[in-house]
């Protein structure tokens, strides 16, 4: 039974550190982006440090490949940067409006979901019932009840 319970704790900690997020940087370097493409997971967020005169701004993929600037009404970030935490997989094509002539674009790749769960009920393992913070911080409690 210990055993079990040891397990089971141990279980639910790799979940938890599985769900950290990371922070990307993205900056501006002259007339373009530095990395001009990333590839990032489900929550994670991009942060643009750019300089005063650069923005962002999400278009399509055909606008993207004509080197043009119309918005598909995606993300927007004004001039000097800021961030963004995207939840959908797929690719994200972005521009700086005022340089986009120049080629200052980019991608941001979204990948899906990189951790599952299966849920197995068995009445020898505790049931959880407590488990904070989330995401983790300095420390983690876990509540569990033993019958």
């Amino acid at each position: 039974m210990k055993t079990k319970i040891i397990l089971s704790v141990a279980g639910l900690i790799a979940l938890t550190l599985q769900a950290f997020t990371t922070t990307y940087i993205i900056a501006s370097s002259g007339f373009s982006y530095s990395p001009s493409s990333i590839t990032i997971h489900q929550g994670d967020t991009v942060l643009f440090n750019l300089g005063s005169s650069h923005n962002v701004l999400e278009i399509s993929k055909d606008t993207w490949d004509a080197n043009g600037t119309a918005s598909n009404g995606g993300f927007s970030l004004g001039f000097g940067g800021g961030q963004l935490i995207l939840n959908t997989p797929g690719t994200f094509y972005f521009i700086c409006t005022p340089h986009a002539s120049f080629g200052m674009k980019g991608t941001i790749t979204v990948s899906g979901a990189s951790a599952t769960a299966n849920v197995v009920s068995d009445p020898d393992i505790p049931e959880l019932e407590t488990l904070y913070p989330n995401p983790l911080s300095d420390n983690l409690t876990i509540g569990f009840n033993v019958t």
